[in-house]
């Protein structure tokens, strides 16, 4: 019954526009029939070009609120999944290292929770390049860099001017373990952080 009906509306509508069309000769002159539609011819302009059909002006008027959804072509559905690796540096005060970090790197806080006790696991970003810290457990074989008298692992910093990076972080705390200088093709420099981390600051040359 419903469709019926709307049938016989558009039906009508179809019937009220092609009198219309007839009421303008002169520019149905400028015109030229291209093939028959669903409901009825289409129409061109003489150039060639296609115009609307008959049948899409009456749904424009008699259904003026149907609209197409719109589709988010950024869904996050669409966007491909990267991997990414990210160091988790384990830190004696991990409060004191936020402060420093942010102080010699210029980190941003991305993430942070804090537990009853005052540890905490954080999530920081320098210029869009992430790394995390957390406080050390040592039941849970997390041991930081001053618990163990060392650490294994070296964290490389490539920034776009590593002389004033590197004096920056220097400033804040860090202490120098060799100055910036130009070796293997690289400008770069190396410093051991308050908690016992080692960073090279540089770039590759070009």
């Amino acid at each position: 019954m419903a469709g019926d009906l709307a049938g016989s509306v558009v039906r009508l509508a179809y019937f009220a526009a092609e009198q219309h069309s007839e009421q303008h000769s002169d520019r149905r002159n400028s015109l030229r029939r291209v093939g028959v539609g669903p409901l009825g011819p289409k129409l061109a302009f003489s150039r060639g070009r296609e115009a609307p059909t008959i049948h899409g002006r009456v749904r424009q008027r008699v259904f003026p609120s149907v609209r197409k959804p719109f589709v988010n072509q950024q869904s996050p559905r669409s966007q491909p999944f990267s991997t990414v690796i990210a160091p988790m540096l384990s830190v004696r005060g991990g409060k004191k290292a936020l402060d420093f970090y942010k102080l010699a790197f210029g980190a941003t806080q991305a993430f942070c929770v804090e537990s009853d006790t005052g540890e905490v696991v954080a999530q920081l970003s320098v210029s869009g390049a992430q790394f995390w810290i957390a406080d050390e457990a040592p039941e849970h074989g997390n041991f930081s860099p001053e618990s163990l008298g060392g650490g294994s692992v070296r964290m490389l910093l490539i920034v776009e001017n590593p002389d004033a990076s590197f004096e920056q972080a220097i400033a804040a705390g860090a202490k120098e373990i060799w100055p910036v200088g130009e070796q293997y093709g690289w400008r770069v420099g190396r410093i051991v952080d308050p908690f016992g981390h080692h960073w090279e600051i540089g770039k590759p040359l070009k």
